[in-house]
């Protein structure tokens, strides 16, 4: 049969052949996992303030780009095969629709599937926050925020220290914030306060903080001060709003200084805290923007690791049978999130170390667990592997959502998962072009 040409309509229309056929029973599906986790969601208990809203984004964000990627996959793998073994490929092919045309097609509504799928647990994500399910203010305390990192400055920590504490030793301990334009005029800004533990008399519990705020200009003199009181919890921090004079534009430094007045408490700290990179520690936040915003960013990082997807499953669907190729098609969407772990993992699997005494002094060598020739191969397999997959964790907008900030797409992955699917759809449609197509059922 003649490849065709690829009027683009014809693709369209196939494409939406295929989503009338599996959205409703992947929405639903999609509409019951968002739905089961947001409950389980709810019930959590919350050990920081707003912990419960950003576990329902975190969670529903996950969910949504699981989901996403496997309907991608799982759809795109069998709109081939299934149409070949009902024979309904046939008419499609002669209206005349090329076999270019029917792959991109079918790619299209395998994602468009996909995204629908990822769409619905974010919309009950939005839905809840809004509606104060997840707990009061929800919704500003998911949305992305503008936060500012910093570092114990007072006393000064060892060399490599990645954490201090607080207490006999350290009554007090500075936090030191500069370049305030992150989050100078966006609106209320607080004093996340977190830390890794509390003890009281020696076990964990809780302790009362002082809070000491200075405002500082360039010169260094001093521009503002308050105390504040907050209460500090074990794995359970606190917020301390920081009033609008201490970011006013004539401040260049701003002094957080915490200490714990009650004998036999402490705290740790770590010593920096990137808003979301880590769990505890000290940091200045401010609004970054709505809650919708993200999401929507969210949404379109989804839809282009969709279309990736759905491009390998297409290209699998032409050489195998139904669940081998959505297996294959699964297998492929995995290994491209973590792509740059492939070659690491071949090349460890490669060498191995072997640890021998001699002489009171402990030697480590590299030794090959086989053959040269099969750990080489080894090595080179992944490393090609690694090399040929898109790299779709440069196009996941939902991670840096989840750590409660605005992300950006990698323009390197976005051309490397360009190419690499148009190379997918090509290859695809030159093994399809070779392919049989009969109207018994069979190809």
């Amino acid at each position: 049969m003649r490849a065709g040409p690829l009027p683009l309509g014809g693709a369209i229309r196939l494409a939406r052949l295929v989503f009338r056929e599996s959205a409703p029973g992947f929405a639903a599906v999609a509409a019951l996992a968002g739905a089961v986790a947001l409950l389980a969601c709810a019930r959590a208990v919350e050990t920081v303030p707003g912990g419960r809203a950003a576990t329902g984004l975190s969670v529903a964000l996950f969910v949504a780009k699981v989901l996403a990627t496997a309907t991608t996959a799982l759809v795109g793998a069998l709109v081939v095969p299934r149409h070949l073994a009902s024979g309904e490929a046939v008419p499609l092919l002669a209206r005349p629709l090329g076999r270019g045309a029917y792959l991109v097609g079918a790619a299209l509504g395998a994602a468009a599937v996909g995204v629908l799928a990822g769409v619905i647990p974010l919309v009950l994500a939005a839905g809840a926050l809004r509606a104060g399910w997840l707990g009061p203010d929800a919704a500003a305390r998911a949305a992305p925020r503008a936060a500012l990192a910093a570092a114990a400055h007072a006393p000064d920590p060892e060399p490599g220290a990645t954490r201090v504490t607080l207490g006999a030793r350290s009554p007090k301990l500075e936090w030191r914030f500069e370049r305030l334009e992150a989050v100078r005029g966006r609106g209320a800004a607080r004093l996340s306060i977190r830390p890794e533990y509390v003890l009281a008399g020696g076990v964990p519990g809780e302790a009362r903080a002082l809070v000491r705020l200075r405002a500082h200009d360039a010169a260094g003199a001093l521009q503002a001060e308050q105390i504040l009181e907050s209460q500090l919890g074990h794995r359970r921090g606190s917020e301390v709003p920081v009033a609008g004079r201490f970011l006013a534009p004539d401040v260049a430094r701003l002094e957080a200084v915490v200490a714990l007045p009650e004998p036999g408490t402490a705290a740790s700290f770590d010593l920096v805290r990137e808003l979301g990179q880590e769990r505890y520690g000290v940091a200045l936040e401010a609004p970054g923007a709505p809650l919708e915003a993200g999401l929507g960013l969210a949404l379109l990082g989804l839809a282009l690791q969709a279309a990736v997807v759905a491009a390998l499953a297409a290209l699998a669907s032409t050489f195998l049978s139904e669940w081998a190729s959505a297996l294959l098609a699964l297998t492929l969407a995995i290994a491209a999130w973590s792509r740059e772990r492939i070659g690491d993992f071949a090349g460890a699997l490669a060498r191995a170390q072997h640890t021998h005494t001699h002489g009171g002094e402990t030697h480590v060598a590299l030794e090959a667990p086989g053959p040269a020739w099969l750990t080489g191969a080894a090595d080179a397999a992944g490393r090609a592997l690694a090399a040929l997959l898109p790299d779709l964790s440069g196009l996941d907008l939902a991670a840096s959502i989840a750590r409660g900030r605005l992300g950006a797409l990698d323009p390197a992955a976005v051309g490397r998962s360009a190419v690499v699917a148009a190379a997918a759809l090509l290859l695809g449609w030159a093994i399809f072009r070779a392919r049989e197509v009969h109207g018994g059922g069979r190809a």
